[in-house]
């Protein structure tokens, strides 16, 4: 593995802080720490149904089906 393709993948510290939001009820909070690091992994399906989840549960539907769909075309067979 070369180190920038190393350096491109989400990892679990940087993932931790908005799974914790997310736990504690703070979904604004992991919705903005998530979309922060999706400019940074933008090819990221698993960052992108975090996303979709938080925005499940702030009720913002469309939202969440727009990252649900995108993490799908990232990974077809994940569904």
């Amino acid at each position: 593995m070369d180190s920038q393709n190393k350096s491109s993948q989400l990892n679990q510290a940087e993932i931790s802080p908005v799974l914790k939001d997310y736990e504690n009820g703070l979904i604004s909070s992991a919705i903005e720490k998530a979309l922060q690091l999706q400019k940074k992994y933008p090819d990221s399906a698993l960052l992108m149904n975090l996303v979709a989840t938080c925005f499940m549960a702030t009720r913002d539907f469309g939202s969440a089906m727009a990252h649900y769909q995108n993490a799908l075309k990232l990974m077809p067979n994940s569904a």
